[in-house]
């Protein structure tokens, strides 16, 4: 339904373009998600960016994904997909998220479909514009910390470790030029955020139960917006209330050319009471 869109315009953005790619490629959940994220992830600040995208189908069982989730799906350096199917097993690839890395668990080299933590990753790229890398993904990448928790963590030995992205000897290293526009000078496993420049991660899945159980009775982009636009309050005590009509994803037009006019009906659909 994006026939409209014009990728050549000036006014896209990599991010933007790509994003515009992914809802005609299957991954519809993921571009919404990071078309609302980026206010707070401020992605176009990087010069080059991997993204893993995971299917529809991964929303819909498991739920909104929490910003610190989309961070360990976003890498800061770009992956072409000849340097990604090149990768051995056990290459470790930094993130977004502080000290995290993903771990490549089966490599194109060694046959069978390549992997990373355990998820069958798509080896060709779904976007491509010499900055920005968007591959597919099967499901979400569980991150280490979240692993550890399932297993006995009282125990030292069964702790598992999180790879330093940037010593690791294992780790593909951050290139100079992906760096932000910006750069910060705790970039480099820092966990810091600047002062007022986004909001807390605990804000950001403020209505996650109602975006969980609209997603499972299939209303996926009405689910999606509810789970990333409404928590733009600064006020943790706001007692707001709202209303919300959700429409059935059929029933929104296929004709919108742009990502932004699904905010417009969004709106049009939520009442303050």
């Amino acid at each position: 339904f994006l026939d409209h869109v014009s990728l050549s315009d000036a006014s896209l953005t990599p991010i933007s373009s790509g994003v515009e790619i992914l809802a005609d490629s299957g991954y519809f959940s993921m571009g919404l998600t990071l078309e609302l994220a980026n206010k707070d992830l401020h992605l176009e600040d990087w010069q080059e960016l991997t993204i893993f995208v995971p299917s529809d189908r991964s929303f819909s069982e498991n739920g909104q994904p929490s910003l610190l989730e989309i961070k360990y799906q976003i890498s800061p350096t770009r992956l072409p997909g000849e340097t990604l199917r090149n990768l051995p097993r056990d290459a470790k690839i930094p993130t977004l998220r502080s000290n995290s890395s993903l771990t490549v668990t089966n490599s194109s080299l060694s046959g069978g479909k390549f992997s990373i933590n355990d998820v069958v990753v798509q080896d060709s790229p779904v976007f491509d514009d010499g900055s920005v890398v968007i591959y597919g993904a099967d499901e979400f990448f569980t991150p280490p910390e979240t692993s550890a928790s399932s297993l006995n963590s009282s125990s030292s030995s069964s702790s598992i470790p999180i790879a330093d992205p940037i010593s690791s000897p294992a780790s593909i290293p951050i290139p100079s030029s992906a760096t932000r526009t910006s750069p910060s000078p705790n970039f480099a496993g820092s966990s810091q955020i600047p002062p007022n420049r986004t909001k807390p991660t605990n804000c950001f899945n403020i209505f996650e139960s109602a975006s969980r159980l609209l997603l499972s009775r299939g209303f996926v982009i009405m689910a999606t917006f509810l789970a990333l636009q409404l928590e733009t309050s600064e006020n943790n005590n706001d007692t707001t209330k709202l209303t919300v009509f959700a429409p059935i994803d059929e029933a929104i037009p296929n004709s919108i050319a742009k990502f932004s006019d699904y905010a417009t009906i969004f709106r049009g659909h939520v009442i303050r009471r």
